[in-house]
């Protein structure tokens, strides 16, 4: 199996790679390993690794997804009223310009007062210049003395010429020219026309409705905003804030991105951000989050679903905000983000340097392959910022800065066990670089084109109905991210109650993971025995106590991530067999002679609660009893491929997500 690889930690251009469409993974031919979903082993199965850039269309039903599914306000700019009237104004004057070009009284004349340059000068497709490259260049000079009445000293388009002189300077051109204007207006007149619908906001705008959406939040309510670089429809580098009424907070820092394409502190006084820079010492580049080109977007948008959801609980507990002398004794403003965040980073050194900025020391040296980061820490720069604020007077932050200061052992504590579980997850993603975040560029594609988004720019967007952190998110019914793909893979029955299950399917799954945990006590597999049983127990809780689908869903894929023995790895193929079969006998007919103290657990399952599976035979006529026990062999036989392939190195696994030796060992026959 072939794979593209890509540099972690690389900040220089990754190049092109091709963009591939992923299918809804309904199909059998996937292999399964630990807790990763039928897609994600499908991308890795695959082997391009290539992201997906969003487009700025691509935005709007994201967002959508996650306002329903999370309770969330995200605003893409140009969505605020402030916006659609800066949008309309720009769309009125396109067309009052098509009209003036439609005009055969004016059209050259105003085509020359918006594309003429001076000598020297090169512009775009559309300009008049005398340099290589110009659809005019050969007419320049000719050009140049017929206008000479109408140009500065500097070779400019006088400003302001009246009516009149517009008239007399289009009869000019028209006599000698108007072939050439003609095609080039023409070109003109249909490239404004195309561009209507990717009109949006530059920069300036977006600060303005950035400040406009802030002057009118309620106390405790949130709102997450996206600047697409002015566009509405097409490519470029987004990037995301946070706006409460008291502040705004950039959660993701993505380098220097040039003046106009990125937001900094001197554009939004005040903006709390999470620039390392100044507290981190090497010789190679500062390690940032986003290592591709493409991901911005993705890593943009996640950011905000991570914070804001669940009324913003991990913005409220497992983030840190604080105000700061910097090295010029200057008021800059630091954002701590919370670990969940983490497992998108594509930069495994971005994220050791977060996590040592939480050492009980002033500094701290991270050694990551051949690179050195000296790190200086949250505690090392609060108490350089507590110094410093007392010796500029400013007790109020100083006082403040002590508060944090002496909350940092207790959020120390929390934060890295949230960071452990978090970076689990992304761990079974990782190859040469992390596919997480590829991986999630690849599914936010396949959730815009899910969406049925309408063409329209007005949307709905209410201040009023923003979050408040203070107030529980309404209740309403939702369609989950996981329960989409449980509508794909599990067929429902009216018995089943609103996570999903049946009884006997709770039952039965509980069950098998208490099995599973008993077994660790014997298991082959010794590094970590002790925190994954841990795990195990956290997780097999966390399903027996869910409140919802979504949450019974999630604690059922977290606790087989921990899988390593031979049962904990049979254990592996039940929610992808027992989801395609609809039957646990299906599956188990397979896995019986494999591991029969497991199936004890299991056969109280009875052919009322699934297809009665009938013992194989040569047949090849498919019937309802033979097509469940073909799609559980089916699954096996690709995750027993799967396993082949690690063993040969062609499918890269942490030595902690699964024990191939031993499931190996277990000798599937299929």
């Amino acid at each position: 199996m072939t794979k593209k690889h890509l540099n972690p930690d690389s900040q220089t251009d990754l190049g092109d790679t091709e963009k591939v469409e992923l299918e809804d993974t309904d199909s059998v031919g996937i292999p399964t390993e630990g807790d990763l979903s039928q897609s994600k082993m499908k991308f890795i199965w695959e082997g391009d690794f290539s992201s997906y850039q969003l487009k700025a269309a691509d935005l709007r039903p994201i967002t959508r997804h996650y306002k329903q599914k999370n309770h969330i306000q995200i605003v893409i700019n140009g969505e605020h009223s402030f916006g659609q009237e800066l949008i309309s104004k720009k769309l009125a004057a396109m067309d009052e310009q098509i009209k003036g070009l439609n005009n055969d009284s004016l059209k050259y004349a105003l085509y020359i007062q918006k594309h003429w340059l001076q000598p020297g000068y090169l512009g775009d497709q559309f300009c008049i210049s005398n340099m290589f490259g110009s659809d005019f260049s050969k007419v320049y000079k000719e050009l140049k003395q017929l206008l000479a009445p109408y140009l500065t000293n500097d070779g400019e388009i006088k400003k302001g010429l009246s009516t009149q002189e517009l008239l007399d300077l289009n009869e000019i051109v028209k006599a000698k020219f108007a072939a050439l204007f003609d095609a080039k207006i023409t070109r003109y007149i249909a490239f404004l026309d195309e561009s209507k619908s990717d009109v949006c906001l530059d920069k300036q705008e977006v600060i303005d409705e950035i400040k406009k959406i802030q002057s009118g939040l309620k106390p405790g309510q949130l709102a997450g905003y996206v600047y697409t670089n002015n566009r509405r429809v097409g490519e470029s580098h987004f990037e995301v804030v946070i706006i409460s009424p008291e502040t705004i907070i950039k959660p993701v820092h993505w380098g220097n991105q040039g003046r106009e394409r990125g937001l900094y502190s001197e554009d939004l006084p005040g903006m709390f951000d999470t620039k390392i820079d100044s507290f981190v010492q090497t010789t190679s580049a500062i390690p940032l989050p986003q290592a591709g080109h493409e991901e911005c977007g993705t890593l943009g948008i996640m950011y905000l679903n991570e914070l804001l959801k669940d009324n913003s609980k991990q913005l409220r507990e497992n983030t840190m905000l604080f105000s700061f002398y910097d090295k010029n004794n200057s008021l800059a403003h630091f954002f701590f983000p919370s670990p969940q965040v983490l497992r998108f980073s594509q930069s495994s050194a971005y994220n050791s340097v977060i996590k040592a900025m939480l050492e009980d020391a002033p500094d701290v040296e991270v050694i990551h392959g051949n690179k050195k980061y000296r790190v200086k820490t949250l505690r090392g720069i609060l108490e350089e910022s507590i110094e410093a604020a007392k010796k500029c007077g400013n007790s109020e932050l100083a006082a403040r800065n002590q508060k944090i200061l002496d909350d940092l052992p207790s959020f120390r504590k929390h934060w890295l066990q949230s960071y452990d579980l978090c970076e689990q997850k992304r761990s079974l993603m990782e190859d040469r670089h992390n596919l997480y975040l590829a991986y999630t560029t690849q599914r936010m594609r396949r959730k815009a084109d899910e969406q049925d988004e309408c063409a329209d720019l007005q949307a709905d967007f209410e201040l009023e109905n923003l979050q408040s952190l203070s107030e529980s998110p309404p209740e309403q019914e939702i369609v989950t991210e996981a329960t989409n793909t449980a509508k794909e893979e599990i067929k429902q029955s009216s018995s089943k109650d609103e996570q999903g299950f049946t009884p006997q399917q709770l039952t039965i799954i509980i069950e098998a993971m208490q099995k599973a945990v008993t077994s660790m006590g014997t298991s082959h597999f010794v590094s970590g025995r002790d925190d994954k049983e841990k795990l195990l127990v956290h997780f097999k809780s966390a399903f027996e106590n869910a409140t919802n689908g979504q949450e019974r869903h999630e604690a059922l894929r977290n606790f087989v991530t921990t899988a390593s023995t031979p049962r904990q790895g049979l254990l592996n193929f039940f929610p992808a067999a027992y989801g395609k079969t609809n039957s646990a006998i299906a599956f188990y007919e397979h896995i019986k002679n494999q591991d029969p103290s497991l199936v004890e657990v299991l056969k109280t399952m009875d052919g009322k609660k699934g297809i009665k599976v009938l013992p194989q035979s040569n047949s090849s006529e498919e019937t309802a009893a033979t097509i469940p026990a073909d799609q559980a062999r089916g699954i096996m036989q690709h995750f027993k491929r799967a396993i082949q392939a690690e063993r040969s190195s062609e499918l890269k696994t942490g030595n902690d997500s699964v024990d191939s030796q031993n499931l190996c060992d277990t000798g599937l026959k299929i």
